[in-house]
């Protein structure tokens, strides 16, 4: 059985170490990795989420808004950022992109999380 490709964008992070510490120990997952000098570079981010069956974004706001415009259709992302009461908003708006990026997938959502928008 071939392993399921995971990437945790932001593994550098305490969210993202633990994320990555405890699928490395989980024998049907695969890690990818990226280089220190290309974590930064949004095109090789976006390069190796769209390689995963399933990323996990674990970066502020910013950094994660820049990358899912460059990524595949098809591609599973979980953004795993804490949201601060006044960062709600930006973070709904993600979100919709993000339920709007699975419904293209063919991803059937529940009407509660349904884009508003």
């Amino acid at each position: 059985m071939a392993k399921y490709k995971i990437f945790v964008d932001g593994s550098s992070g305490t969210t993202g170490l633990r994320i990555a510490d405890r699928l490395a120990a989980r024998d049907e997952f695969e890690i990818l990795h990226i280089s220190e000098a290309d974590r930064k570079d949004v095109n090789a981010r976006a390069a190796v989420i769209n390689q995963s069956d399933l990323s996990f974004l674990c970066l502020p706001d910013a950094a994660a808004k820049e990358v899912v415009p460059l990524l595949r259709p098809d591609v599973r992302i979980l953004d795993m950022a804490r949201r601060e009461p006044e960062r709600l908003q930006r973070s709904m708006r993600l979100s919709v992109i993000l339920k709007r990026k699975a419904l293209s997938c063919g991803l059937q959502l529940p009407p509660a999380v349904q884009p508003s928008e």
